[in-house]
């Protein structure tokens, strides 16, 4: 949470207090109209305050704060290998290995005679 947003939200608090504790003495004085529009605006209040912690930025979300934090490092020679392995096994085994005309018209039941997929589709 940003100073600005929790200088409104304090903001917003001590106005609910506020609205609150006058419209008690309203109430007690027996004017109910009034009681009510300072209950609406302690209300309001706070749904500002609310509105204010939803738009606050959580202390996780954002890196500035911690000057001090390690660089990431990158990615080894074996989890490189793992990477390189698992893309040519999903290339592999994919659903649509082509991109012919007829594969996409038919969901790959045939395929284009052009097609290096010709002789393996069904048609």
């Amino acid at each position: 949470m940003t100073r600005t947003s929790m200088a409104v939200g304090l903001i917003f608090g001590i106005g609910f207090v506020f609205a609150v504790s006058v419209g008690g003495g309203h109430i007690s004085a027996g004017r109910w109209g009034s009681a009510a529009a300072a209950y609406a605006a302690a209300g309001l209040c706070v749904l500002g305050a609310i509105r204010e912690a939803g738009r606050a930025t959580l202390p996780g979300d954002y890196t500035d704060d911690e000057p001090d934090q390690a660089p990431v490092k990158e990615a080894g020679p074996l989890a490189r290998l793992r990477a390189v392995r698992e893309a040519r096994r999903v290339l592999r085994y994919s659903a649509e290995p082509c991109s012919c005309r007829q594969a996409w018209a038919t969901g790959g039941a045939a395929h284009d005679p052009s097609c290096p997929e010709y002789r393996r589709s069904v048609a």
